[in-house]
């Protein structure tokens, strides 16, 4: 039950939620910040889309599908 596919599969889970803690934090401060947000609309127009909260909760679903496959039993896990 605990072999080399659970060992990757707990790793990935903990890149995964450092993945969104990381992306949480830099929409926070985003939605903070006024310049930033200036910015980003004179030099990346669609990095508006990418920094809210839906695209947190987007890639949230994503990785979890993702580590859904290292179950026993399923693609990722052996």
């Amino acid at each position: 039950m605990f072999g080399p596919g659970s060992r990757i599969g707990a790793i990935a889970f903990v890149q995964s939620v450092a993945i969104v803690a990381l992306y949480s934090g830099f929409v926070q401060e985003f939605e903070s910040s006024a310049t930033m947000q200036s910015w980003v609309r004179s030099n990346f127009p669609i990095g508006q889309s990418l920094l809210s909260w839906e695209g947190v909760l987007i890639l949230s679903v994503l990785l979890r599908l993702l580590l859904v496959q290292f179950l026993p039993g399923r693609v990722l896990s052996e």
